[in-house]
Formats: structure tokens, sequence, C-alpha cells
């Protein structure tokens, strides 16, 4: 961590049998924003498929995606129901966030990744899929140019 700065991560942690997670700072003191964006069931009917990492996705060729504007990121298998990418803004201007969610779904206030101004930021991100797609917002910093990389791929087993 660095001290005034914000960071967000992805974690997949396990939970107890109370249903609660325990977190911890080993120094100093910090305020956290916790998101649960989903879990894992115990009926094992979703299958994960890695994949080579492929590229679904750079505004670098195409624009920078404006503050408060989405992207809809297509590419991904037809039966998806869920995807594990990595999401990167570059190129920014100033502090703001991504969030990466189903196409069509209502997006929520969770953040996947916070922009940095001068800063490439990369984040492994896990979303639910529509249709073969997701949609990414940006937030109400500045502009930033969004990268989108499959990693794999979740479908009903």
């Amino acid at each position: 961590m660095e001290p005034g700065k914000d960071k967000s991560n992805q974690a997949i942690v396990p939970v107890g049998p109370n249903g609660t997670i325990t977190l911890y700072t080993n120094s100093g003191s910090t305020h956290v924003i916790l998101d649960a964006v989903g879990y894992y069931g115990k009926d094992g009917k979703a299958l994960f498929t890695p994949v080579v990492p492929k590229r679904l996705a750079d505004t670098r060729s195409t624009g920078k995606l404006a503050p408060g504007a989405i992207t809809n990121i297509s590419g991904l298998p037809a039966n998806s129901v869920g995807a594990v990418l990595n999401l990167t803004a570059t190129d920014t201007t100033d502090p703001g966030f991504l969030t990466a969610y189903a196409f069509g779904a209502t997006r929520t206030d969770a953040s996947s990744l916070n922009t940095i101004p001068g800063r490439t930021v990369p984040n492994h991100v896990t979303t639910p899929v529509t249709d073969g797609k997701v949609t990414v917002f940006n937030s109400y910093g500045g502009p930033n140019h969004v990268i989108t990389d499959l990693l794999g791929h979740f479908t009903k087993g």
C-alpha cells in the first residue's frame, strides 16, 4: 500500500462457517471498501475454462472512453455466464474508476479498478456475462484508454 493512494484489487477468499471473512492490515490504519461481486457455490454447476490470453478490446485504436460512458466488450463464447478478464486503464488524466459488469445488466457501484493519472493500472476481474458480452463503465474521472484481455470463462456445467 502507498499512503494516500486508492488501490483496488480482486481477491477470492474462503468464507467462514458463519458467513464472514476477516480483513487484516499489518501496520497503521486504513479505510477499506469491500464489494462482494460474486461467490462460488457448492453445487459445482459452473465450469471454468482457462484460455490463452486473448485481447478482446483496446480503445487505443478507437479513442478514449469518456467519463460517464460505457463500452460493450464482445468476443466471449455465447454460452458464457462469467468471465475472468485482465482489465487495464491507461493514459488517464484524472482519478476515477472502471466497473465491469454483465451486458444489459444494471451497473453496480463496485469498482473493478481505480484509475490513477499518468499510470497504467491493470486488475484481475471476474464478472458475469450476457450474450457473450460484458460492459465497462468509466466513472466521473477523466477519459481513459481501456484494454480488455480474456483469461478464461465460466459455462454452466
